[in-house]
């Protein structure tokens, strides 16, 4: 896990050779790879707070079932987008674990605590399958 994370965050150092060999091609893989990275958790992050922020509006907690099976679909959604976006599995973990994380959050915004306590039996026994 170390050794392929260390590409990852390695900083390219330039030398001498490098500038002289400069043909005009802007493209660095490491830079983009981290720069996507960056940007596409910023989304992440931003869609995850609006989804919290969403389970606490009465339209979340009148349909709270119908909810955690549209966030299970979308989860499985983003899912294989990120899959097809990073090439590398390894960046794919901390969204999935976010979004597993923030699914079992918005369970809070149930309207009572009965509809609370069903939708995580509900969470937990889709997450068994």
């Amino acid at each position: 896990m170390f050794t392929s994370s260390g590409k990852f965050w390695r900083k390219t150092q330039k030398t001498k050779s490098d500038e002289e060999a400069f043909d005009g091609n802007v493209w660095q893989g490491d830079f983009w790879d981290r720069m996507a990275l960056v940007f596409y958790g910023w989304i992440f992050a931003n869609w995850t707070t609006l989804i919290i922020q969403f389970s606490f509006t009465d339209a979340y907690g009148n349909n709270v079932f119908v909810m955690i099976f549209v966030m299970k679909v979308i989860g499985i959604t983003l899912q294989f987008i990120f899959d097809k976006v990073f090439e590398n599995r390894l960046f794919l973990g901390p969204f999935a674990c976010s979004h597993t994380l923030t699914e079992s959050v918005i369970t809070f915004g149930a309207s009572d605590f009965l509809d609370f306590i069903v939708g995580g039996f509900i969470d937990l026994g889709i997450y068994i399958e």
